[in-house]
């Protein structure tokens, strides 16, 4: 964000006495990724300055705002860019209006023992066993928990000796973190495709899954896929995330996969509403969306840089790491389940 109102100042569109200062440009952003997630579908919005009537001049002749584009990414480095700028009405909020949000993350197959079709079907297994609405309290930081839990206990799918939480900020302990309706989240669909090369000729392949969701907390995509490795390599019983998955049961901490070769790649908006409540724009489809030109900076940018990058990193020392130690964290975070 901050290479990137740089190059906004440096082409005109801020002001000297409003440069950095956030209030005044109205400058939000719509996800707050995990540190060394990249994102190729993130929505910045913030008050321009443009000169008398280049807006109309702007966006009539260019309404994906290509030219704007490209007079910014002139003062970015190579791996920042800008596929499109839009004009939204004064109301539009990216972080609240945004629908569903669309990850992509590629895991190296060598490592992963993911070349064979039995743990490929034990991954999907266990990626699709997320899909659903359910309380993802287990798959993000959570640094005080309850009690073990006594034999009356209520909840779904919990065992013997797991910790629980209270359900509620009613009635909990001083200080105690319990289950809300914030840890509620809707996963739409959680795939992933058979093993392929990000990098013609390069010899490293990856599977690539997709999680589409309406919103996910911090390090939640992260810890449901370090989990479903584990079950893909056998070393947790899938059962581990349906209770995973339970309230108010919580279990020991989930492998973290690496942040590396995690990327936001699409955001989805509903159509910007006019006065009344109707529709706005011509044909009332008028929204937030890349259209033929964005997607073409965008696959450029693929292309030319991410794709290299991530086939990069998934042979590196993070990914290596998190693979020598997945046996040993699943057996000292949930040694009832090794």
């Amino acid at each position: 964000e901050a290479e990137l109102m740089r190059a906004l100042y440096q082409a005109g569109g801020i002001l000297p006495s409003n440069y950095l200062a956030e209030a005044k440009l109205g400058w939000r952003r719509m996800s707050r990724t995990d540190r060394g997630v990249s994102a190729m579908g993130n929505i910045i919005t913030a008050k321009l300055l443009l000169a008398d009537g280049a807006a109309d001049a702007a966006w009539g002749q260019d309404p994906e705002g290509l030219t704007l584009a490209a007079a910014i990414n002139r003062h970015l480095p190579p791996a920042v860019r800008v596929f499109s700028v839009q004009p939204v009405p004064q109301s539009f909020r990216p972080r609240h209006h945004c629908v569903a949000r669309l990850y992509k993350l590629w895991i190296p197959v060598g490592p992963a023992g993911l070349g064979c079709a039995p743990a490929l079907d034990r991954l999907r297994a266990a990626l699709r066993s997320y899909e659903g609405r359910w309380p993802f309290h287990n798959f993000t930081q959570m640094k005080r928990y309850g009690d073990v839990a006594p034999e009356d206990s209520p909840g779904t799918g919990a065992r013997e000796g797991m910790r629980w939480l209270p359900t509620g900020a009613m009635g909990s302990p001083p200080g105690e973190r319990g289950v809300h309706a914030a840890h509620y989240r809707r996963v739409i669909s959680f795939e992933c495709r058979p093993p392929r090369e990000l990098v013609p000729g390069s010899g490293r392949e990856f599977v690539e899954v997709t999680v589409k969701g309406e919103s996910f907390m911090y390090n939640q995509i992260r810890h449901m896929v370090g989990a479903a490795l584990a079950v893909s390599a056998g070393l947790v019983p899938l059962e581990l995330l349906e209770c995973a998955l339970s309230e108010p049961a919580r279990m020991g901490r989930l492998p973290l996969a690496p942040p590396e070769t995690l990327v936001l790649m699409q955001s989805d908006f509903l159509p910007f509403r006019g006065p009344g409540g109707s529709t706005a724009g011509e044909g009332g489809t008028r929204r937030l969306e890349l259209r033929a030109g964005g997607l073409h900076l965008q696959r450029d940018f693929w292309n030319s840089h991410l794709s290299a990058r991530i086939s990069e990193c998934g042979s590196g020392e993070a990914w290596n790491g998190f693979f020598e130690g997945l046996s040993t964290s699943c057996r000292e975070e949930n040694p009832l389940y090794s």
